[in-house]
């Protein structure tokens, strides 16, 4: 069965966001855990860049060696939900655990990035991060669904009119 994290800075603000990921985490239990870890936000007065470094330091010390980092960003590689779907199903298959990571509010560190596996992004419009993680979970149990034939996800034929 399929392993994946989900890591990013501080605690969800609204419980409907967190009940919202409850719910998905439960539906996709036949295939897949997917486990939430949030990191301590950094406190004080930094720079953007140097706020983005030291959120990256948190992230590393979470992330397990051997781990295959994806990194949500609004820059990152757009994908449609059956493209994620075989992306997923290639790193199953390969035995990989994932760990996704959601960066803090000035985003996250160029550096890391450049240094995880690859680099999603879930649009290219700015969402509240409470709403990208919860977005980002009904995406992943839409991919579990897609690999497992489940009916969930229904792919549309689109007709001219």
């Amino acid at each position: 069965m399929l392993e994946a994290r989900l890591l990013n800075i501080g605690k969800t603000k609204f419980r409907w966001v967190s009940a919202g990921i409850q719910h998905y985490q439960k539906l996709m239990k036949p295939f897949a855990k997917l486990s939430i870890d949030e990191v301590k936000p950094v406190t004080g007065s930094w720079a953007p860049a140097e706020l983005m470094k030291k959120e990256a330091e948190r992230f590393r010390g979470n992330i397990d060696r051997g781990e295959t980092i994806v990194c949500l960003d609004r820059d990152g590689q757009r994908f449609t939900s059956g493209a994620l779907a075989r992306w997923v199903g290639s790193q199953s298959e390969r035995g990989a655990s994932l760990v996704f990571v959601i960066g803090g509010s000035e985003g996250l560190d160029p550096e890391f990035k450049r240094r995880s596996a690859l680099t999603i992004s879930l649009s290219p419009m700015t969402f509240p991060h409470d709403l990208v993680r919860l977005v980002f979970v009904e995406q992943f149990y839409r991919a579990l669904t897609i690999l497992h034939g489940h009916p969930y996800h229904k792919e549309t034929k689109r007709t001219r009119k």
